[in-house]
């Protein structure tokens, strides 16, 4: 028997067409798109090596080592640098001599390549080789490692004593004057507001010593007397700043700052914010006194940018010579082990008459008594 033939469709329009056989192909047709577009994509992120980055920093580097050459050169300074590092970095080995201070080199090298649009990316002290180590470059990208030192720079085999004699500013006479003839670098603090502050600062600094602000700061004590020249943890931005400024005119000179009491001060972070953004501006650098174990005033001044560094010891807690003789010679321990530490005593007769027995026979055992502002960082 013969099949009935089968009735042919007809379809009265496009869109009846599409309907039942133009959209699933259409479809089918998308998705494979869709497939290679996203295959494409994957194999780009995964395949493609983007442009060497050192080849597009190298005329750049070329024009900032131009820079740093000149400048170095027309001051007569001797420097050599080593190749490139894993990072792309060079490090340049910059030799400094004693009539230059490093930190006017370090202004005279910002200025220089400011223009270029380079900046000093970061800038750390070490104090063991009285150097300083500069990474430079453009925006987040170091390109040259620069370590500014001072020429014939001996290693010192006892490491650096840093000594902080605190409270003057009472009286001058023939006993303050004498921890000037210690033959050792120290640093005096003086307390400002006091009859004879700007008397000490100025005498002191003709005979080229340093000195710091010995700035009284809220004690945790609360019978304990304060003056206008305190620091509290009730005060603004703007007490604080007057207080900085009065302390200035009173002990002109000061290279820096450190607490006198502060107990409860120093570890009030709000106020040490206010206090370092203060001092930041002054351009000194700031010493933890550490007079609470509780304090926070070194975190907070390093997070802020200012130069800083923390009492070791104590020497004279104890008033009596074999207590001083003890921490002072801990003191060296410290410094032997550290390769440098800072201590601080008071102006006081058995302090000044221990060193003077002491402070010999450090330094014949290599021991090197430097001023504070060597070991700020």
């Amino acid at each position: 028997m013969k099949k009935p033939a089968r009735k042919r469709k007809y379809y009265s329009n496009a869109s009846e067409f599409m309907k039942s056989i133009g959209m699933p192909i259409i479809i089918g047709v998308l998705s494979l798109l869709i497939m290679i577009t996203i295959r494409f994509q994957l194999f780009n992120r995964f395949n493609h090596k983007p442009r060497s980055k050192l080849n597009v920093e190298y005329p750049v580097r070329d024009e900032l080592k131009d820079v740093l050459n000149n400048l170095f050169t027309s001051n007569g300074l001797s420097f050599r640098f080593n190749k490139s590092s894993k990072s792309g970095a060079e490090f340049w080995k910059v030799f400094v001599p004693k009539n230059i201070p490093i930190p006017s080199l370090h202004l005279m090298i910002k200025d220089s390549i400011n223009p270029i649009g380079a900046k000093i990316i970061s800038a750390r002290s070490r104090p063991l080789e009285s150097s300083v180590l500069l990474e430079i470059g453009y925006q987040d990208s170091v390109m040259i490692r620069l370590n500014l030192s001072y020429l014939d720079q001996n290693k010192n085999e006892g490491g650096l004593i840093a000594i902080i004699i605190d409270d003057f500013g009472d009286r001058w006479n023939s006993f303050v004057e004498s921890f000037l003839d210690l033959k050792a670098d120290i640093t005096v603090s003086i307390i400002p507001g006091r009859s004879k502050s700007s008397t000490v600062a100025r005498k002191l600094k003709n005979k080229n010593c340093e000195i710091m602000v010995h700035l009284p700061m809220e004690p945790l004590d609360p019978t304990i007397k304060i003056d206008d020249f305190t620091i509290c943890t009730n005060m603004t931005t703007a007490q604080i700043r007057n207080i900085i400024k009065r302390s200035l005119r009173q002990i002109p000179g000061a290279s820096g700052i450190n607490n006198h009491m502060g107990s409860k001060v120093t570890a009030h972070r709000a106020t040490m914010e206010r206090l370092m953004q203060e001092i930041k501006s002054t351009g000194l650098y700031f010493v933890d006194s550490r007079t609470t174990p509780r304090t926070v005033a070194y975190r907070v001044a390093r997070s802020m940018g200012v130069p800083c560094a923390k009492r070791d010891i104590f020497l004279d807690v104890e008033n009596d010579k074999e207590s001083i003789r003890k921490m002072l010679q801990e003191l060296a321990l410290r410094a032997r082990k550290n390769g440098f530490a800072i201590g601080i005593g008071h102006l006081r007769k058995n302090t000044l008459e221990v060193f003077r027995e002491e402070i010999p026979r450090l330094q014949a055992k290599g021991y090197q008594f430097v001023r504070v502002s060597r070991l700020v960082n």
